[in-house]
């Protein structure tokens, strides 16, 4: 961040205690424009991510979908899928920011990648999120009739 004159500014904020049960994350209403630049950079322009938060509520994530119906990623997080005996994260040109965590993972082999589908997760049910500062955060998608339940956990921030 920077002030008017250029300044760096320099913000600071407590990190929440890290959850311990599963985050209950719903999939975005809208898909995300898989050509915009600011998707691959981490930015404080995170309206698209808070706007996004606040509409899904009560949820702790929200998972964002390009125009093809691919999982891209979370507001905070990218997205690891169990599937046919191997861990999967969505192709950066999906339209997501390749965080350092999910980079680290795929260099030791741990982490391949492949296009997920918003079905393809619908129907596992239960996934990862990860990122450097929480690591593996264990999550499941919230159905339709289960969006009515209140969220067991706060919010978490990126």
């Amino acid at each position: 961040l920077a002030d008017r004159a250029g300044e760096a500014l320099v913000e600071a904020k407590p990190l929440e205690a890290k959850p311990d049960t599963t985050l209950r994350v719903k999939v975005a209403r809208n898909p995300i424009d898989e050509t915009d630049a600011l998707l691959f950079h981490k930015t404080s322009a995170r309206g698209r991510y808070d706007d996004a938060l606040a509409e899904c509520q009560p949820c702790d994530d929200v998972i964002f979908r390009n125009s093809r119906g691919e999982v891209t990623e979370s507001t905070i997080a990218n997205v690891v899928l169990f599937s046919e005996g191997k861990h999967w994260t969505p192709p950066r040109e999906a339209g997501l920011l390749a965080g350092t965590f999910r980079e680290e993972l795929i260099a030791k082999g741990e982490l391949l990648e492949r296009a997920i589908t918003v079905e393809e997760l619908e129907r596992a049910g239960s996934f990862f999120l990860v990122n450097s500062v929480r690591g593996w955060m264990p999550s499941e998608l919230v159905s339709a009739t289960r969006q009515q339940l209140p969220a067991q956990l706060g919010a978490v921030s990126r």
